[in-house]
């Protein structure tokens, strides 16, 4: 068996935010879902009685959350998940922080490669773009007759962009009912967002043919285009378009 470092953990965690990437807080933002991957590398069976997953709060760049709310929950059997509330017996760090505990069946279970996924949903991202540092106390040990005075301790880090202008949830699943489209022939387009964006439908208006002006013009001039050409596949008028 190797033991690990003095104070660090003994399993290895990564944290993948749903959305990704994770984008600022705004007032209109969905919940996010946070999923922090506990993983056993080191070939030999690792028991755990407990993790303690620490999100800075507050409305500073290295905030994660807004609000100390959320639920949990985890992949493996018989692990339960959930917030700590202010007085519980639980050392926790001082600061600003949402403390979720996740705690193995009767007292301690072994983790093994296949590892656990613990969840945390319903959060609310700050507002400032920056990065936040997650705080990791294990308590797990190699030997059960020998369990640590002091949880290991690991930081994960994960970063919030600032919003885009227009989000990139507002548009997705973006489709033509034709991928070759004659000049003024219709064409259906079709996409869906999320309030109050809906799947909408539209039909280009058939051009009107243009009147090419011919006039002399250097050898090195390219040729005049010819009527109907369009650049676009479609070109949507207001009234032609409708809510599917």
């Amino acid at each position: 068996m190797n033991a690990p470092d003095i104070g660090t953990t003994l399993l290895d965690y990564d944290i993948i935010s749903e959305p990704f990437p994770l984008y600022a807080g705004t007032a209109d933002a969905p919940s996010t879902t946070v999923h922090l991957v506990v993983s056993n590398g080191r070939g030999d069976t690792v028991y755990c009685r407990e993790i303690i997953f620490s999100l800075p709060h507050g409305d500073l760049a290295q905030s994660l959350v807004d609000t100390t709310s959320g639920d949990g929950e985890a992949s493996a059997d018989g692990w339960s998940v959930k917030e700590i509330q202010k007085g519980a017996d639980i050392v926790v760090p001082d600061g600003d922080y949402a403390h979720f505990v996740a705690k193995a069946p009767e007292g301690g279970a072994p983790v093994d490669a296949s590892g656990i996924t613990i969840t945390l949903k319903n959060l609310t991202v700050s507002k400032q773009p920056g990065v936040a540092r997650v705080e990791v106390r294990e308590t797990a040990t190699l030997d059960t007759g020998n369990w640590p005075d002091s949880p290991g301790f690991r930081p994960l880090t994960i970063t919030k962009f600032p919003p885009p202008v227009i989000p990139v949830r507002a548009v997705s699943d973006f489709r033509a009912d034709k991928l070759e489209v004659a000049s003024g022939d219709p064409v259906c387009l079709t996409w869906d967002g999320p309030p109050p964006w809906c799947t909408r439908s539209c039909t280009p208006a058939v051009p009107r043919p243009r009147r090419i002006r011919r006039t002399p013009s250097p050898a090195t001039s390219g040729a005049a285009r010819s009527p109907g050409t369009r650049r676009s596949v479609c070109s949507t008028s207001p009234e032609r378009r409708r809510t599917t």
